[in-house]
């Protein structure tokens, strides 16, 4: 019987050591509140773990209870140590026991260096742990309760060293003399009159900062944006790894920044920098309405999906008539043209004048109408009794933007005045036939009527003188 009692009391022993569930007999699991959130943990030998975030600055919260099942709560200690380098009270620890039939005895002392303890409250700043003792006997305590409330944050200074790896914020232990499990007494001794029934049930939790986060950009050369950029976020020294995006009509040419690093509590960026895919051409090109090519096309390059705008050359004398295709539009992958088509501009008139000497008109002014370059040529009105004597301007050329003038100057024709002095030269003088007839001419003939005139003057004044009667 001796080996069989042994060989129980090692395996309730393994048991406690093992089993989750150890709590439950002899103690309701410690629930652990951070603010809003609460969470139970059952945790043997020091074994769980909380994720809590320091920057959110939470006070950490622990409500630990002892209920006791057809046993006998006898001098029980629970003790509290906090890791001073790490961590402060920010809430004092009370205590909370349900009214027992018999007299009992709880209290609560408090240590400013983690040995020495006493009854009077320190200030929350200097407090470093408290211890809770509680003797009493009740016959009959089934789901009587001790419960211990406690609340830490994080100092100021936590060092990032200790951000995401298992802490143990504070040691806490309790003990009792005697203790009943349910399907019957056990006894397990520490020394003489206690045993120990954790060791150090502490909660170890896992804090960590909320990193800035990475903000990876996606943009064009000029800065900006083609793609909504992408957060990562994470806890400071986490790992993070960005990527590029493949984005339609883009091609990749540099990064700025680390494509990959550890997350920090620094603001940090990462720009993958595109340039758009090169489009099709865009010629322009400048035509008359028959095709004849004005002026040299131009040819317009571009990134597909950037815009485009031409616009009309200028042409001396010609203006643009209509246009085919968009003056404005985006790049291609296929080609694309744009035709100005022209047309001559108007000229200014030429005025053809017809008029005499004195510039009176002798015939309606005529105009002339053309397109500038084109050639124009005027001619001579058929005017009754006149003829032309002369033409200022010319007569041929081309059509500008200011007006010409052309003008004929016509004189009168002298027809029948003539005809009277061709008449009267033709008969001849009756003397004059008597003379030697020496020429055609109106200055021969007068000089032979001179001469004759002179012979019979001569020969009259002879036959007075040398025959007087």
């Amino acid at each position: 019987m001796k080996y069989i009692g042994n060989f129980m009391v090692i395996a309730i022993v393994v048991f406690l050591s093992l089993n989750m569930k150890v709590l439950e007999a002899k103690a309701e699991e410690p629930v652990f509140k951070v603010d809003a959130s609460s969470y139970t943990e059952t945790i043997p030998r020091g074994n769980g773990s909380l994720d809590i975030d320091i920057n959110k600055k939470e006070i950490i919260r622990t409500e630990y209870s002892l209920t006791s099942f057809e046993s006998t709560l006898d001098k029980v200690d629970l003790q509290v140590t906090l890791d001073k380098n790490l961590f402060h009270f920010a809430e004092e620890p009370t205590i909370e026991v349900e009214t027992l039939a018999y007299p009992q005895t709880t209290k609560i002392e408090y240590t400013t260096d983690g040995i020495n303890y006493q009854p009077t409250k320190p200030a929350l700043k200097d407090l470093v742990g408290f211890r809770v003792s509680c003797n009493g006997v009740d016959p009959d305590l089934a789901g009587k309760t001790l419960m211990v409330k406690w609340g830490i944050m994080p100092n100021e200074d936590f060092s990032d060293t200790q951000l995401n790896k298992d802490i143990t914020p504070y040691d806490a232990s309790y003990s009792q003399s005697t203790f009943k499990l349910p399907d019957g007494p056990v006894y397990l001794v520490r020394g003489e009159d206690s045993e120990t029934i954790f060791d150090h049930p502490a909660l170890h939790m896992n804090f960590f900062k909320e990193a800035s986060p990475v903000k990876v950009n996606y943009e064009n050369t000029n800065g900006t944006e083609i793609a909504k950029n992408d957060l990562i976020s994470g806890r400071v020294g986490d790992n993070y790894q960005t990527s590029k995006k493949n984005i339609p009509d883009w091609d990749f040419i540099r990064v700025t920044g680390a494509e990959q690093g550890v997350l920090s509590s620094e603001t940090q960026e990462v720009t993958y920098v595109y340039q758009q895919v090169k489009g099709a051409p865009v010629t322009v090109n400048y035509q008359d309405v028959n095709g004849k090519i004005l002026a040299k096309p131009t040819v317009l390059n571009g990134a597909i999906n950037s815009t485009y705008k031409t616009s009309p050359a200028k042409i001396a004398n010609w203006h643009v008539k209509e246009i085919r295709n968009k003056e404005t539009g985006i790049f291609k992958s296929t080609a694309q043209q744009v035709t100005y088509i022209y047309e001559k501009n108007k000229a200014a008139p030429v005025t053809v004048n017809y008029v005499d000497n004195n510039g009176n008109i002798l015939a309606p002014p005529v105009k002339k109408n053309g397109l500038v370059g084109d050639s124009y040529k005027v001619e001579a009105a058929q005017i009754a009794g006149w003829h032309v004597k002369n033409i200022v301007g010319s007569e041929s050329g081309e059509y500008t933007t200011d007006p010409q003038t052309v003008s004929y100057i016509y004189e009168e024709n002298n027809t029948d005045k003539k005809k009277d002095n061709d008449q009267g030269m033709d008969k001849k003088d009756p003397l004059q036939e008597k003379l030697p007839n020496t020429g055609e001419s109106s200055t021969d003939g007068l000089f032979g009527i001179l001469l004759g005139l002179m012979i019979i003057t001569t020969e009259v004044l002879y036959l007075f003188k040398y025959n007087p009667k």
